[in-house]
């Protein structure tokens, strides 16, 4: 099984150059950041899920994203909810037993219920709004359109090819997972650490194949000239429309305007709670 989210398709947004939606993903990404308020993270949230699924994406690239979030999501809010007092501005509101620990006051309150739920909003958004890049970019399309920027060259071709073989390394760690299932390791078994374990066993032979390949990438390039030439010629040029344009422009004024609002108007704050962004 070959794991990739990229889908060939004629969406709105398959049509649209590679750095445009770069550039909106980076500003969703430090507005999601800004905000601390929960209901403009689940505005920001649904408004993601509202352009995913208007631009007619595929639902198995979000489920395959969104799979592995669900721990994680569970572990932020057991994280969270208890410490909850020591990201509050002034007194915290308690609504739960109150443990005293060295300067700091522990229990449940309404500030780390709100951190909480804004923590996973976070997660979920994040990974959205990459999804969304990811799902209507082709890995061909990215090396020529960066090729265009001022990156040096060897990161814009090590970006490039993060982006082409994060599905073929998925795919050989599931290549030796079924190895090991079929030599009967029970990876469904045990508590976490003796499971931890287990996946040594798939994460080293995973690592070693992907160092294979990683060498026979290089000696591919060097057997091409890698560098030789100063200006490379591409199959399929990619050029700015007027939609990039307003993608673009529109991404970087929300930008700007949610830092405004922010910072000197407390827009997407929660109440009583600090902020890195605002003393």
């Amino acid at each position: 099984m070959a794991y990739t989210l990229y889908s060939e398709k004629r969406t709105i947004f398959h049509k649209l150059h590679p750095i445009s939606k770069f550039i909106m993903a980076i500003c969703a990404t430090l507005i999601i950041t800004i905000f601390t308020d929960p209901l403009f993270q689940a505005i920001i949230f649904f408004f993601g899920i509202a352009m995913y699924f208007g631009a007619k994406f595929d639902r198995k690239p979000l489920s395959f994203a969104f799979k592995p979030l669900l721990s994680l999501v569970i572990i932020a809010l057991i994280m969270f909810l208890p410490i909850g007092s020591t990201i509050a501005k002034k007194n915290p509101t308690f609504i739960g037993p109150i443990y005293q620990i060295s300067n700091y006051t522990l229990g449940l309150c309404i500030e780390g219920i709100l951190w909480s739920i804004t923590m996973c909003f976070r997660i979920f958004s994040l990974v959205l709004y990459v999804v969304i890049v990811i799902a209507s970019t082709s890995p061909a399309e990215i090396l020529p359109a960066l090729k265009k920027t001022p990156l040096p060259k060897i990161f814009v071709y090590g970006l490039a090819l993060v982006f082409r073989y994060i599905p073929v390394v998925l795919n050989e760690f599931t290549t030796v997972r079924e190895a090991q299932i079929c030599r009967l390791v029970d990876f469904e078994r045990g508590n976490l650490f003796e499971r931890g374990r287990k996946y040594v066993s798939i994460l080293i032979p995973a690592l070693l194949v992907s160092a294979v390949k990683a060498e026979r990438i290089q000696m591919a390039l060097v057997s091409r000239g890698f560098g030789d030439l100063k200006k490379r010629t591409h199959y399929k040029e990619i050029s700015f429309t007027r939609k990039d344009q307003v993608l673009t422009i529109s991404s970087i004024i929300i930008l700007i305007l949610a830092i405004i609002g922010a910072l000197f108007y407390d827009i997407g704050m929660a109440p009583n709670v600090r902020s890195p962004f605002k003393p």
